[in-house]
């Protein structure tokens, strides 16, 4: 033990940021397809129905995903899962750019998206375990932050091929269309994040869950100090009961007048996970370029504008880094849901009093357009210093060692059924209510948020795991 190497924060670190690369392959797969849909539109002769469900069938795979993701990481390990999961980016990525018919793209794109679900509902638990208490926060938003990097990268790599992928495929390297290539791409840092997965602890929970003592000793002894190291192996000790047998009856208890219901840490962690994407933050990701279009701007200003909020969206989310640990995570809850219901109203305002042309797209023009990008910018600033990073963060560390999977389960279902319920509703409610009435159902749900918060959700920051 005289040899053994200390405790490093670089050390939490690198093991955080090599765990949270799933999330910018999660963000970069889910941002890529905006450039392809044309290509694939004219590839496949899809249908609007089919060419909608080409883009939101990842968000089934990654719903199925997160649910047996958090299971199965009770039962193989943290890393384990992580590791199938780049195994899966891989095989989606270069199946969808090779498909040749439409479901077998399909099939593809769910695979992919079962690995965006599991990669991301184990990442922050394993970031949790992981990390030092004092750290746990910051070290928590590096999913966020490769998740809007992601993002960033598939619309710079978008504005590259945009020009060869609308309306006529141009064949590039290879003799391989310019579609192809988006796809594979991706292929490059799914290998990268396989092979750094190999360089990972297990986590020591975990270890700990299958009686291997002394592999989650030399775990801990790389994360915690040498005086806590024994204090710390006891207390993960008395907090487990065998992680493999937690089900999804653990999930339900009895009140105090003995009926039966969820525990109020599942409903908390299963509410915020849902409220994260109802308040229509992927609308903007998802439907950018459209959005743009349809108040007045041309496609070159509107692809630049994603580009900027992508860039936007990266920079707010490294100002959480240095704020989640210090200010507390209920704190920029409540702030985030406060900026989103305000700038959310104001957006549903400026297009409900907009002359509305032929297709019922509201018309803005000179100051009013701006102002409309300036809030749309806004409500991402908001989201992004709070409730992006701060969700993982949460989810990560509010329920305890008994729970923590089939809880994570749930909560990742929650989170990506009501990403795909938001991103297929958002074309017929825009074209049945308009996208004053639309915006105006997002400013309400962020309200609904700020006192559900407010309400029924408690501090993590600064709580050993343990004590959850």
């Amino acid at each position: 033990m005289a040899f053994r190497k200390k405790a490093s924060l670089f050390y939490s670190v690198r093991i955080a940021a090599i765990a949270a690369i799933g999330g910018f392959l999660f963000g970069f797969d889910i941002s890529v397809i905006n450039g392809a849909v044309g290509a694939i539109q004219n590839k496949f002769a899809a249908g609007a129905w089919q060419t909608g469900f080409s883009v939101s069938v990842v968000l089934i795979g990654a719903a199925i995903g997160a649910f047996l993701g958090g299971r199965m990481s009770d039962f193989i390990g943290r890393v384990k899962c992580m590791k199938w999961a780049a195994f899966l980016f891989f095989c989606g990525s270069l199946g969808a750019g090779a498909a040749s018919g439409f479901y077998d793209f399909i099939w593809w794109r769910f695979v992919a998206g079962f690995a965006i679900g599991g990669a991301n509902i184990v990442i922050p638990r394993y970031i949790a375990e992981t990390a030092p208490s004092q750290y746990r926060g910051r070290l928590g938003t590096f999913q966020q932050l490769a998740i809007v990097s992601g993002i960033l990268a598939a619309s710079i790599i978008d504005n590259f091929f945009i020009g060869k992928i609308i309306s006529i495929p141009q064949t590039l390297w290879l003799d391989f269309d310019a579609w192809n290539w988006l796809f594979w791409i991706k292929a490059i840092p799914a290998v990268v994040y396989g092979v750094l997965l190999f360089t990972l602890p297990e986590s020591p929970h975990f270890l700990m869950a299958k009686n291997k003592v002394k592999e989650a000793f030399d775990v801990l002894a790389r994360t915690v100090r040498e005086e806590k190291i024994h204090t710390k192996l006891d207390e993960i000790k008395k907090s487990i009961v065998v992680e493999s047998r937690s089900h999804l009856a653990d999930l339900i208890g009895k009140n105090d007048r003995g009926k039966t219901r969820f525990y109020p840490v599942i409903l908390a962690g299963v509410a915020i996970a849902a409220l994260q994407q109802l308040v229509g933050i992927n609308v903007i990701f998802y439907y950018g370029n459209t959005l743009w279009q349809s108040i007045g701007f041309g496609q070159e200003h509107s692809t630049a504008l994603t580009l900027f909020t992508s860039t936007i969206n990266v920079l707010a989310t490294i100002v959480a880094v240095f704020l989640i640990d210090k200010v507390g995570r209920k704190p920029l809850l409540l702030t985030g849901s406060a900026g989103m219901f305000a700038s959310l109203l104001a957006m549903a305002i400026i297009f409900a009093q907009a002359p509305i042309d032929n297709n019922l797209n509201p018309v803005l023009s000179g100051p009013l357009a701006y102002a409309a990008v300036i809030l749309a910018n806004l409500f991402i600033v908001f989201f992004a210093i709070t409730w992006g990073p701060v969700l993982w963060v949460m989810l990560g560390e509010m329920f305890n060692n008994k729970i923590r999977g089939v809880a994570l389960a749930a909560a990742g279902l929650a989170q990506w059924l009501s990403n795909f319920l938001v991103s297929t509703t958002f074309p017929p409610l825009a074209q049945n209510l308009g996208l004053g009435g639309v915006y105006g159902i997002y400013a309400f749900v962020a309200a609904f948020s700020f006192f559900f918060v407010l309400n029924k959700v408690k501090e993590t920051a600064g709580i050993e795991l343990e004590d959850m």
